[in-house]
Parts: C-alpha cells; sequence; structure tokens
C-alpha cells in the first residue's frame, strides 16, 4: 500500500488530497513530481495520510486545511485552516463540502464542487460504532483508496472474531486515533473490559471531551 496522495487540478488552481508516509516508514510521494501546490487538505490524522507533510517546502509551502481536531495533531509550525467537521467552506475559490467518515477522531470525506462533483472518500466506514458518519452527496468522480481491498465478510463477523480471541490472553496494538478506543469500547460492552495504556486512555479522553 503506498502512502495516499492525489492531486486534483482545476483553471490555475492545484489541491493536493492528503500527502502522506508509509505503511513501510520512509516511503513518501515524490514531491518534486507533484510540483507547486496552493493548498493541502486532509481527510484525516494518520500517518500515511499526512505523515509527508514535512516535505511541504518542496511543494511550494501551502496551508494544510484539516478539521480543528486533526489540527490539534499537527506539528505546532505547520500554518492550518479549519475545515468544517460536516459543512461547506471555500478553499483557493474552490467549494468544499465535508462529512464525518466514521474512521478516526476529526476524519472526513472531501467533496469539490468541479467537473460535476469530485468526491475524496479518504478512509471511510459507515458501520464504526464509535465514530459517526455522514451520507456522502453525488459525485461525478469519486477518489476511493482501496489498497487495503474490501471485507469479503460481513462486519459483524470480524467483530465476533475479536470477541472470541479476547476471551484469552492478548495483546492488542492498535491506533490511539482510530480503532482502539473502538474495538476497547465493543469489548467493554461486552464484559472484556481491556487494559489501556497511556496513550490510550489520553485518545478517550480527548473523545469524550470532544
Amino acid at each position: 500500500k503506498p502512502p495516499a496522495c492525489f492531486l486534483v487540478e482545476t483553471g490555475g488552481t492545484r489541491l493536493l488530497l492528503d500527502f502522506g508516509e508509509g505503511p513501510p516508514p520512509g516511503r513518501v510521494p515524490d514531491a518534486a513530481a507533484i510540483g507547486r501546490i496552493d493548498a493541502i487538505l486532509l481527510s484525516h490524522q494518520h500517518p500515511d495520510h499526512l505523515g509527508a507533510l514535512r516535505l511541504r517546502p518542496a511543494i511550494g509551502d501551502p496551508p494544510v486545511h484539516a478539521t480543528d481536531i486533526v489540527r490539534r495533531a499537527l506539528p505546532t509550525d505547520t500554518p492550518s485552516r479549519s475545515l468544517p467537521l460536516c459543512g461547506a467552506t471555500t478553499v483557493c475559490g474552490v467549494t468544499v463540502r465535508t462529512g464525518r467518515s466514521g474512521h478516526a477522531p476529526g476524519g472526513v470525506w472531501i467533496h469539490l464542487a468541479i467537473g460535476g462533483g469530485v468526491l475524496y472518500m479518504g478512509d471511510n466506514c459507515p458501520h464504526s460504532i464509535l465514530y459517526a458518519s455522514d451520507p456522502p452527496p453525488p459525485a461525478a468522480t469519486v477518489i476511493v483508496d482501496a489498497s487495503y481491498g474490501d471485507y469479503d465478510k460481513p462486519f459483524e463477523a470480524s467483530q465476533a472474531a475479536l470477541e472470541a480471541v479476547a476471551a484469552g490472553p492478548l495483546l492488542l496494538p492498535s491506533v490511539p486515533a482510530g480503532r482502539g478506543p473502538e474495538m476497547a469500547l465493543y469489548l467493554a460492552r461486552r464484559g472484556m473490559m481491556p487494559a489501556l495504556d497511556d496513550e490510550m486512555r489520553k485518545a478517550i479522553a480527548s473523545l469524550a471531551a470532544d
């Protein structure tokens, strides 16, 4: 799976949808091939979607647009502007609509009002028990990162599999700003409250506050 990075060009405006690194550490988009960018729009805060932001100087130092929850996770020296969790705004003269993606704190799909509509789904999970998901609008063009493939069985089967292995000793490294708190919630609801490390507790406290 390569890092997420999609270039949209409309008129004289060049927008970058995500600017990730990995999953293998050090795997980043070719900044020289991208060229000068007017703005970066982030779908969420996972490294494979924003890990290459340190390369911003190579693409013209564009501002970063993200939801406030995601902006709090950015390096403090990153110039950023706010995207709504669910609403509309304007970026470089382009109308941008967003909605919650059900994948991570502050994660959104992004709809650009150009060419009959361009919809970038980012990472999307409509069946989350923790993160809200808003239905996206119609679009003539849809960008879907399908590098991981799709589920070949109902999501409930995956939940049941997690519950089965959690009945015994289980060490479960997971992303605090993503599926980690959701898996903890699922297990807790079934009377199997897992032990949580400090990063997971901090992430859950942040979710409760937001």
